[in-house]
């Protein structure tokens, strides 16, 4: 929970002339009154804007240790709301389908190597959309995308997968 770790992140920072059992005690009996926003959010622009956002969360991961170092590590785990656009949902995503793995070992799982102009996938990507045409629904070029982000980016988008979208509230870190 956000709570918890924003509560671990704190007690690191060893904060002088700071009540901690007291804010603690308050952060962890009532989160949404007294836990504060923390968000991150990161701009488009391709694999630029996914490495950017990488590095980012990176530095404010706790299981980065520079960055319990250098004390931005833990905010990574007590933030609330993360956000990304275009690329840079790229990382975000990643993120949250690797149950909010630490981002050093997220990031090693990409699989940088999938050429989105090879013929060969475009023909995996029509048969992999298909049964959402069958079903009634339109397809357009951003499923034909998608699919190809999704083998670099999310973890069994090969013929595995067993996160979607709306499940991501069920994995275990969430």
């Amino acid at each position: 929970m956000a709570a918890d770790a924003f509560v671990s992140y704190l007690h690191r920072l060893n904060l002088e002339d700071f009540d901690l059992e007291t804010y603690k005690s308050r952060i962890l009996d009532d989160p949404t009154s007294h836990m504060p926003t923390i968000a991150f959010a990161n701009s488009g622009g391709g694999w630029r804007a996914a490495y950017t956002g990488a590095g980012a969360m990176r530095a404010f991961d706790e299981a980065f240790a520079p960055s319990v170092t250098y004390k931005t590590g833990g905010l990574l785990q007590s933030m609330t709301y993360y956000a990304g656009l275009s690329g840079g949902a790229w990382p975000v995503s990643s993120y949250a389908f690797h149950n909010f793995a630490p981002i050093n070992d997220v990031v090693k799982t990409w699989n940088t190597e999938v050429n989105q102009g090879a013929y060969q996938n475009f023909t995996t990507f029509f048969q992999e959309i298909a049964p959402k045409y069958k079903a009634g629904y339109n397809i357009s070029v951003m499923d034909v995308l998608a699919r190809s982000f999704a083998y670099q980016f999310l973890p069994g988008a090969d013929g595995g997968l067993e996160t979607t979208w709306s499940s991501i509230a069920d994995l275990s870190n969430f």
